[in-house]
């Protein structure tokens, strides 16, 4: 991607593809968080890069030309093999979008009920003591 597509973006799709790297690199990172094969500073690097690269494919899908790089007739192999390697960071994306709207929506539409069904599981789960006749029972039958 060279920075005359960056041009033909705009200032608006600029800071929505910035507000997206943000979002994706919290999601990431997050997740890179709890594995231990990432620990400290390369969780980082790697939450970095994957949201780089997942926001360069957004950019290069959804820009003008989409995933066409001949708009200019200046195409090249390196570009060719360039979207290759972008496509499942694109669709990484797009999963991690399409996973934030839908528990969005779930939380808009269903709140009050899942806060409700958590606070009687973590009420239930404290007050419930198994008893050993119980599992003895169980473990006869």
């Amino acid at each position: 991607m060279s920075l005359m597509s960056i041009n033909r973006v705009g200032p608006v799709a600029v800071l929505c593809f910035a507000a997206l790297f943000v979002l994706l690199y919290l999601v990431i990172y997050k997740s890179l968080k709890f594995s231990s094969f990432f620990r400290g500073p390369t969780a980082i690097v790697v939450a970095v890069c994957v949201s780089l690269l997942s926001v360069i494919g957004m950019m290069r899908m959804f820009t003008v030309g989409g995933w066409d790089i001949n708009v200019e007739n200046n195409s090249s192999k390196s570009d060719d093999g360039l979207d290759i390697v972008l496509i499942p960071y694109t669709a990484l994306a797009l999963s991690i979008l399409a996973v934030i709207i839908l528990l969005f929506l779930s939380r808009l539409f269903k709140g009050n009920e899942i806060e409700r069904r958590s606070k009687e599981t973590k009420h239930c789960i404290q007050t419930e003591k198994p008893s050993k006749r119980h599992d003895e029972d169980r473990f006869t039958k």
